[in-house]
């Protein structure tokens, strides 16, 4: 009988064990979904951070390639300039 006893124990034992174990991961994904939910919320602001800053670095870019192309018209021009005064 005593076999019996001890054995209910163990079981009983290992079955609050059990329970106390599946409620601890039960907390524990629920902590992860709300910790990825604010990881999302901060990837998505550095996503939208990058595309605000992306913008006008692209427009400086753009006016800097605009500035290139008009110093080298503006160079062109002087030479021709330059040219035609000294066949004069």
């Amino acid at each position: 009988m005593d076999l019996q006893v001890f054995l209910l124990v163990i079981l009983s034992l290992l079955t609050i064990n059990a329970i106390v174990v599946g409620v601890f991961v039960v907390l524990l994904l629920k902590e992860f979904s709300i910790t990825l939910k604010k990881i999302n919320l901060i990837v998505e602001d550095v996503r939208l951070l990058a595309g605000t800053v992306s913008k006008p670095v692209s427009t400086i870019a753009e006016f800097a390639d605009g500035l290139t192309s008009g110093l080298k018209v503006f160079g062109f021009l002087r030479s021709m300039g330059r040219g035609r005064k000294e066949r004069d």
